[in-house]
């Protein structure tokens, strides 16, 4: 027997005024009926027999101008001006209760077709050279599933080192294949089912290769299968993540371009951790060695700043003059007063370093500057006869 004769014909019904008579029927049409727009006028003439139909759906919309007693005026056509295809009032109600429920149901039916099972990825972001990073693979299903098998490809960056299984599916017996360079075959069977719900399932564990260029590389999906209890296919559709890499030089999981000292571990525009000297400033502005007349004083002035750009005050500051063939050395901290320490005014470091009154011999001379944590910088310059040119740098 042809499935078009099991098919229920339903006559919807449009007035003056109705403007819902398409979605009716195409809900009619998603339950299993064989719908048809049928004009009142149709019925009055006799064109259109209601016998003829099975079932019968008013529609809404602005009926008869959607003036108030707009139902009455339904109700009168119905029952009065119809001729042979009028009803009376017990009629009447069923059509309005029958149409309510099988729209209700179709409705329902066609959210039910719309609930699709999806799987996919969580977007991950990691750095080269990173290791365990877990991807989590996860479902959002409505219906139980007791097995699945699909295909998972990603970036040759990323280095397969196992799996775990989630709270969703702890005793699952699951198989991962990854004979092919960038493609992961799982297969899981799951004897007391995923529950509907939504979350992770199952956890990939990669290392990231140490060549990892920065960038998003997808992680997708294929020749997925879901499945449950009996065997029977479950409806469900695949959806690509993204695996991002990052430049994160200090492994802090900051990235580089979010991390004002990339090689110091933790330190970010957000922390300002380590400090250094940022610059020299004159008379001496770079590390070139710079001329100076003897008898002169040379005020040795720099900056120091941390990560976030701020003046730091390091007070284990050491500033080291020497020349060893000369055999002079002289030291100067900042623990006292006066023009043997170092002073720290105006967001500067300044010390002054008197050479008639050291004594200092011609020659050229390197300056060492010194912090707590470790840094240390380094400058010279050259003390010249009187009449040399002072401020020349030597070549």
């Amino acid at each position: 027997m042809s499935s078009e004769l099991l098919k229920p014909k339903v006559a919807v019904l449009k007035a003056p005024g109705i403007n819902c008579d398409v979605e009716t029927a195409y809900a009619f049409e998603i339950a299993g009926g064989s719908p048809a727009t049928i004009l009142v006028e149709d019925l009055k003439s006799g064109e259109k027999n209601l016998s003829d139909y099975q079932i019968i759906a008013l529609s809404g919309g602005f009926s008869y101008g959607d003036h108030l007693g707009s139902a009455t005026i339904w109700a009168n056509e119905l029952s009065n001006s119809l001729g042979e295809n009028k009803m009376n009032l017990v009629e009447i109600k069923k059509v309005l209760l029958l149409s309510s429920i099988f729209i209700l149901a179709s409705i329902l039916s066609v959210l039910a077709v719309n609930q699709v099972n999806q799987i996919t990825a969580g977007n991950m972001t990691s750095s080269p050279g990173a290791t365990n990073i877990s991807i989590p693979i996860l479902m959002d299903n409505n219906e139980s599933v007791a097995g699945f098998q699909f295909d998972i490809g990603y970036t040759s960056f990323l280095i397969y080192r196992g799996y775990q299984l989630t709270s969703r599916m702890p005793n699952a017996s699951v198989v991962v294949n990854n004979d092919t360079d960038g493609v992961l075959k799982i297969a899981g069977l799951i004897p007391e089912q995923i529950a509907p719900g939504n979350g992770s399932i199952l956890e990939l564990i990669f290392d990231v290769n140490s060549s990892a260029v920065s960038g998003e590389y997808p992680v997708n999906f294929s020749n997925l299968i879901l499945g449950n209890v009996i065997a029977e296919p479950v409806n469900a559709t695949p959806e690509e993540a993204v695996f991002t890499v990052v430049s994160d030089s200090d492994n802090d999981w900051i990235p580089d371009e979010d991390d004002i000292c990339p090689l110091i571990f933790g330190c970010s525009i957000y922390s300002g951790c380590q400090y250094g000297l940022k610059e020299w400033l004159p008379p001496i502005t770079n590390q070139e060695n710079f001329t100076l007349q003897e008898a002169s004083t040379l005020p040795l002035k720099f900056n120091v700043t941390n990560c976030s750009g701020s003046f730091f005050e390091d007070y284990d500051v050491l500033v080291k003059v020497y020349n060893q063939t000369l055999n002079f050395y002289k030291e100067y901290n900042a623990s006292g007063s006066g023009d043997d320490y170092i002073r720290m005014n105006d967001m500067l470091y300044i010390v002054n370093i008197h050479t008639n009154e050291l004594g200092m011999p011609l020659g050229n001379y390197i300056i060492d500057v010194s912090f707590a944590n470790n840094l240390t910088n380094q400058t010279g310059f050259t003390l010249v006869e009187r009449g040399v040119g002072k401020g020349h740098k030597l070549k």
